[in-house]
């Protein structure tokens, strides 16, 4: 029976020291949560961070590069087989020291088509090694079916997690006009349970990001049948690079939102997307659960 080994960054002393302190960065842990979730619903056994008394046929490294050096030495040591790295170990396969070069790792996981694209784009050597994973969400019960139809206090929440606040007052200040009802959130600004407690308040969801390799709070909201307007100006910007495509909103699709360019884009596209009937939670239902993203896992690291 196959038995899994799963790390991530706080198998290393100073992320533990951050996750203490409050300033982990909530993404990676919610992506290994997703994972850990899965793969209990399908009875698949698996240990977090062990240290390895015997060799061990599978590492797979979700996050950390201090975590995936250490498995690669430990490959080389002989204590294990197949190193599976990713979906948050780097930015960019170059990052690092290249770290996602080295021969002892034998899969890469990446979040959505354009990640890979960039990656590829960048070590093409890799391609052959890269797979994709989105990673689920959890299905609340305590959903509200009826989109758009729901009673809430929130008619707009917006989600920011961009520096420049232009974009988001401008957006917030044209609603209030026109006597919405608005809510915004700041990016690593809140917990879990908060923007859980809003979303179940809220009718309606506007995402603001440069970038998202996935986009994991978008698959939150779609669980609570929550529609999303996203921003999305169609590339990302990392370093010296420039990489274009469905940079913000990789998964977004009919049954989930629409997209928009700037502010005047959103004010075009504002009554589309309020005359629109969208069907996120089925798409999650049907695409995106734990259980869903476990299989999705276990079929790319036993290919």
């Amino acid at each position: 029976m196959l038995t899994l080994n799963l790390y991530n960054e706080y198998f290393t002393i100073f992320p533990k020291i951050k996750r203490l302190l409050g300033k982990a960065n909530r993404g990676p842990q919610a992506v290994f949560d997703s994972l850990a979730n899965g793969l209990k619903g399908l009875n698949i056994d698996f240990k977090i961070n062990p240290n390895l008394t015997s060799p061990a046929a599978l590492a797979c490294v979700l996050s950390g590069i201090s975590t995936l050096k250490w498995a690669i030495g430990q490959k080389l040591a002989g204590k294990i087989k197949t190193i599976i790295a990713g979906p948050n170990i780097v930015v960019s396969p170059n990052d690092a020291r290249a770290i996602l070069k080295s021969s002892e790792i034998d899969k890469i996981i990446v979040p959505s088509r354009w990640v890979k694209d960039f990656y590829v784009s960048q070590a093409p050597e890799l391609a052959s090694k890269i797979h994709i994973w989105a990673a689920g969400v959890e299905l609340p019960e305590d959903w509200k079916s009826e989109v758009g139809g729901r009673k809430s206090e929130i008619d707009f929440l917006i989600f920011n997690k961009v520096k420049d606040q232009n974009l988001k007052n401008q957006i917030k200040t044209f609603l209030e006009q026109d006597v919405y009802r608005v809510a915004d959130v700041k990016y690593g600004q809140y917990n879990q349970q908060q923007y859980f407690n809003l979303l179940e308040r809220s009718k309606n969801l506007i995402y603001l990001s440069e970038s998202e390799s996935q986009g994991l709070a978008m698959f939150e909201a779609w669980a609570y049948n929550i529609p999303t307007l996203v921003w999305d100006r169609g590339y990302m910007e990392y370093g010296k690079h420039r990489f274009s495509g469905d940079t913000a909103s990789p998964y977004l699709s009919a049954q989930t939102g629409i997209r928009f360019t700037d502010f005047k884009d959103f004010k075009d596209v504002l009554p589309k997307f309020l005359n629109a009937s969208f069907f996120p939670r089925q798409w999650v239902e049907k695409n995106a659960s734990n259980k869903l993203a476990a299989e999705k896992y276990l079929e790319i690291i036993t290919l």
